[in-house]
């Protein structure tokens, strides 16, 4: 299911947007600039459709450039002005598409649909050009590396992003590009490997391995030891430890 972010300050056009959209997609709607900033810097959205007048200071169109300055996602606006002057404001900051209202549903599915089309075949061309790219490539590695050698520490996503130099939504879809996992699945992965090995080769209690490994706690501990292997940490030592 897409995640796509509508940026409306009326509510009704907001609702029939997302109604349109609901066989496409999850839409999440905000209402002003701040909170749609807060949304695309703690969510990976496929598509965001933005309104240009949100009755406030700052626009849509300011929406628009901290978009295309901070991320690489693709939008759309929805605008019922169609001067000249919005539109060449609205054009500098290479939208996807622009619809005017009042605005049918089969025109919002249609312009959605393209524009989703053509993220997606872009993201292909992105995700070979970053695995030839030398550059990232061993950007990446450093990284793979810096996990690899604090393991038993508690990673921050922004220590990561300091390796790189790399925005920390650019540095998680390179990274997943390139080992097809996030760096926290790819984290987690090494430390329930890293704990099996201390269940089978060593009498540690559960719990000073879940604190030798720099988990929250015991409960996230286990949780995340089940999950990943279909038995509890206790159960894979009796069953799987020689005697």
């Amino acid at each position: 299911m897409k995640q796509i972010l509508v940026i409306e300050d009326e509510i009704f056009t907001a609702n029939f947007i997302s109604n349109s959209l609901s066989k496409i997609g999850l839409c999440t709607i905000a209402n002003n600039y701040e909170k749609s900033i807060y949304l695309l810097d703690n969510n990976n959205f496929d598509l965001i459709l933005i309104d240009v007048n949100l009755n406030e200071i700052k626009t849509g169109i300011d929406i628009a450039r901290y978009i295309s300055t901070n991320l690489e996602t693709p939008f759309l606006f929805l605008t019922s002005y169609s001067n000249q002057i919005t539109l060449q404001e609205a054009a500098s900051t290479r939208p996807q598409g622009y619809l005017v209202k009042p605005i049918k549903s089969e025109d919002i599915i249609a312009s959605v649909t393209i524009a989703l089309n053509n993220n997606y075949h872009k993201k292909l061309n992105t995700s070979q050009n970053i695995v030839e790219n030398i550059q990232s490539s061993y950007k990446i590695k450093r990284v793979i590396n810096y996990i690899n050698e604090n393991i038993d520490k508690k990673i921050e996503i922004d220590e990561l992003s300091k390796i790189t130099k790399w925005k920390t939504h650019h540095l998680i879809r390179v990274f997943t590009s390139y080992i097809n996992k996030t760096p926290y699945q790819y984290l987690l992965k090494l430390k329930i490997e890293k704990s099996k090995a201390l269940l089978l080769e060593s009498d540690m209690p559960l719990n000073q391995i879940s604190f030798e490994l720099g988990f929250k706690s015991y409960s996230n501990f286990w949780n995340a030891f089940q999950k990943a292997n279909g038995i509890s940490p206790n159960e894979y030592r009796k069953s799987n430890k020689k005697n």
